[in-house]
């Protein structure tokens, strides 16, 4: 238990595909207390979401202004309000239940970076989206943490 292992847990808690997932379980395994692993990696986890949402604001900008990527943008933003105005009542109705759903389920590329990710493309309002995958990242964490709980007590 040193803090060599809690910077492990952290980029664990904030990378992109372990995120919680791979925290939780280090952790524990580390020989931190269930709380302690609960609390320390789900507080990592929720840095990633206003981090997720500035860089892909950043990368978005910073493609618009390549001629190429700005063409591409326009075909894809001209289809898709076509296909936006057919789902647009399902996405207002069940968007940001289903992205704490995703967020929620614990395996890999269903986490935060993801989620905000999918918020971003959809273009969702922050804040919102923000609560809901908080919410799952929460959820997440009470599923991995009571699944590496019961692991550990069988072995």
């Amino acid at each position: 238990m040193t803090v060599k292992t809690l910077i492990a847990g952290f980029f664990l808690a904030i990378a992109p595909i372990s995120e919680l997932r791979g925290a939780i379980p280090f952790l524990m395994s580390k020989g931190y207390t269930t709380i302690f692993s609960f609390i320390f990696s789900t507080l990592s986890n929720f840095i990633v979401i206003p981090l997720a949402f500035s860089i892909f604001s950043w990368i978005e900008n910073l493609a618009r202004k390549s001629k190429y990527i700005k063409t591409v943008n326009n075909v894809l933003k001209k289809h898709g309000r076509k296909k936006h105005k057919s789902i647009s009542p399902l996405i207002e109705n069940i968007g940001l239940f289903a992205l704490t759903i995703f967020t929620a389920v614990p395996l890999p590329f269903t986490g935060a970076w993801t989620a905000c990710l999918i918020a971003h493309i959809a273009r969702f309002h922050k804040k919102k989206s923000a609560t809901a995958i908080t919410l799952g990242i929460l959820i997440a964490g009470i599923i991995v943490t009571a699944t590496t709980s019961s692991i550990m007590l069988l072995s």
